[in-house]
């Protein structure tokens, strides 16, 4: 019956996550990059791609702050063509090895430049706003009128492309707290900004 907790994917600079100290934990606990805002376990990064060794099995990306390794992807991104000079998202877990970080990513999708600047200036200016969206609501119940279930099913129907206007989901959606569920999944990286006031599902 218990779920497993699932930690959030922060939106962070990779100077920030480099800068970090690695803090490895045992057991069930999840390892973390301790950052001077958070215990970092997993990310939310777009950047562009600047290196790619196939027969390795990995990828170098830079989001214009410094450039990590990206280790272990997935078969479905080994699969994909994805080649140096794209602009991707990453959702992932940070690791150490010889003493360098890197991520093994769960997710990476093509994004449009224009999405990678908008997230630029959204981390120019994410230390003011972080307290307004701290996440306050961490229990998913599983029921079928689970109320983060109804908001990206909302999301999925008003979206034509273009994302889906943040307003819009708030005066059609049939639940309360509707705002804090959407900062909720921004946090958990299940949704990105496309730009002010309009997200979109990671799929």
């Amino acid at each position: 019956m218990e779920q497993k907790k699932r930690h959030i994917a922060y939106k962070i600079r990779i100077s920030d996550l480099l800068d970090g100290e690695y803090i490895k934990k045992s057991g069930w606990e999840s390892s973390y990059i301790k950052t001077r805002k958070n215990n970092v376990s997993r990310v939310n990064i777009m950047a562009f791609i600047v290196g790619k060794e196939t027969e390795k099995d990995l990828l170098v990306i830079d989001d214009g702050t410094g450039y990590i390794t990206l280790r272990f992807l997935p078969e479905d991104v080994k699969n994909k063509e994805i080649q140096i000079g794209d602009f991707v998202i990453v959702i992932g877990r940070p690791r150490v090895w010889n003493q360098e970080i890197y991520i093994v990513p769960e997710i990476l999708k093509k994004i449009n430049k224009d999405w990678f600047d908008v997230r630029k200036q959204e981390l120019k200016t994410k230390p003011r706003k972080k307290k307004k969206i701290k996440p306050t609501i961490k229990e998913k119940k599983p029921s079928p009128d689970n109320p983060y279930e109804t908001i990206l099913k909302l999301i999925r129907k008003l979206d034509s492309g273009e994302g889906a206007e943040i307003q819009d989901i708030i005066e059609k959606a049939d639940t309360t707290n509707t705002e804090k569920i959407i900062n909720n999944l921004l946090e958990e990286g299940e949704i990105f900004q496309l730009n002010p006031g309009r997200v979109k599902i990671l799929e």
